[in-house]
């Protein structure tokens, strides 16, 4: 609920139009989901396109290119020990897309293109076994394949047409709490030196 929260919080800020504030709160998320869910959790996953997609708004796309090329070593050295190989691979090819997607909008490279040979022949070495590689990398092309141009509209961040945080069929619970608020309420959610901390403040909170 607490990442929900501070996901609709980022994505508030950067519709608003504060885009610095909005990527460094996102960074320190990504920060620490990792540090405590792993790289490949799959909310982990999902803050760091967030965190792409934000880098790609603003035309940052050294910084969109370096998110998935660090999630794209973390499924090649997790070896099938934090998440079941197919899982791994069907993450890999993902990101690859949205790799292609950064690459074709910087126009090249972020670094020698010897870099991403090898990063790819590395994802082909784990990954080559499984079905979805066998079809997919098809499709996505080995990296020396890529042009360095059109790229379509994959990776790009899109407001949300809705900014609840209250999503499953089971959170009437927290639904009926919100409800009980009176006046007006708030929420600050901030990561100091990688350590999250979090204030609520309401005329009156009731949980009964």
């Amino acid at each position: 609920m607490v990442v929900t929260l501070g996901r609709r919080l980022v994505e508030t800020q950067f519709a608003r139009g504060n885009h610095s504030e909005a990527i460094h709160l996102c960074e320190d998320m990504c920060y620490n989901l990792r540090r405590v869910w792993g790289a490949l959790d799959a909310t982990t996953l999902e803050m760091h396109v967030l965190l792409s997609s934000f880098y790609t708004s603003v035309q940052n796309y050294r910084k969109a290119m370096l998110v998935h090329e660090d999630v794209l070593r973390d499924t090649v050295s997790d070896k099938g020990e934090e998440i079941p190989q197919a899982e791994a691979c069907a993450i890999a090819l993902h990101h690859l897309e949205l790799l292609k997607r950064a690459y074709q909008r910087l126009g090249g490279w972020d670094k020698d293109s010897q870099v991403y040979v090898d990063l790819y022949q590395q994802l082909a070495h784990v990954f080559g076994g499984e079905e979805a590689w066998k079809k997919g990398s098809s499709q996505i092309q080995s990296v020396e394949k890529w042009q360095p141009k059109g790229a379509d509209g994959l990776g790009v961040w899109a407001r949300p047409e809705s900014f609840e945080f209250i999503s499953t069929a089971n959170s009437r619970k927290h639904a009926n709490f919100l409800r009980k608020l009176t006046g007006t309420w708030s929420l600050h959610g901030h990561f100091h030196g990688h350590r999250l901390s979090r204030s609520f403040s309401s005329r009156s909170i009731s949980t009964q």
